[in-house]
């Protein structure tokens, strides 16, 4: 692992994101009618009701998938930190700025490998 960074302090610090993201997740979960479709809709009095459920669980989905996709990246991240590897770009093994790493403590990229990726057609 490169030697410029306090490993334990972004393990510690990915591990209480994780706690958190997974709070909010079940929070969202159980706040949200019909997260999982379990039941219809239409059966209420009112078209507006319907499309105003509608419009939340579409939002909370959105949120839900987000919220997902961070929890994987920390997941990954920890993953790293247990190999051995954590603060090195998957792409060219050079170390990741710290001040990166501060930003987003589960970036696996350099910033040029980063763009490069972005710029990618998805």
């Amino acid at each position: 692992m490169p030697p410029h960074i306090d490993v334990q302090a972004f393990r510690r610090r990915l591990e209480a994101r994780r706690a958190e993201i997974r709070e909010e997740i079940a929070r969202l979960e159980e706040q949200t009618p019909n997260i999982n479709q379990d039941t219809g809709y239409g059966v209420k009095n009112h078209p507006a009701e319907d499309a105003s459920e509608m419009y939340d669980r579409e939002r909370s989905l959105a949120i839900l998938g987000v919220m997902q996709r961070e929890l994987q990246q920390i997941e990954h991240a920890l993953e790293r930190i247990d190999a051995g590897v954590y603060g090195l770009c998957e792409v060219c093994q050079q170390p990741i700025p710290a001040e990166r790493l501060d930003a987003r403590p589960y970036a696996t990229l350099c910033i040029t490998h980063q763009r490069q990726r972005d710029a990618q057609p998805a």
